[in-house]
């Protein structure tokens, strides 16, 4: 996505403006998309990544917008927040396993330096 582009984006999201939100978005889903999924060989065809990321961050921002368009697939879209999340910290910190960086790096044998433990 050129600079332009990505600074309407950026100033629709910041400006609650759905309009211009949807214009960038809708740019994403041209025929151009192949181009940016060129590295993908089994999607670049089916879905255009851009866009699919830009109009998820538009519904992280509460701007429900549905665009039809081949390469938009809005039922992945909507985000549905939990009602209620659970702290689990305390309980994956005592799962944790810390260790040690190993001192073979890429075949080399490194020395430990006493100083500065």
């Amino acid at each position: 996505m050129d600079e332009y582009r990505f600074k309407l984006f950026s100033e629709g999201i910041v400006e609650n403006d759905e309009i211009k939100v949807k214009e960038t978005i809708t740019q994403l889903c041209t025929k151009e998309q192949k181009s940016r999924n060129r590295h993908s060989f089994f999607f670049k065809d089916i879905v255009s990544h851009p866009a699919q990321g830009y109009l998820k961050i538009a519904w992280l921002n509460n701007m429900q917008i549905k665009i039809d368009n081949e390469f938009i697939h809005n039922e992945i879209i909507p985000v549905i927040l939990n009602k209620k999340y659970e702290d689990n910290e305390a309980k994956l910190m005592t799962k944790m396993i810390i260790e040690e960086p190993p001192l073979n790096h890429n075949g080399l044998i490194g020395k430990r330096d006493e100083s500065k433990i």
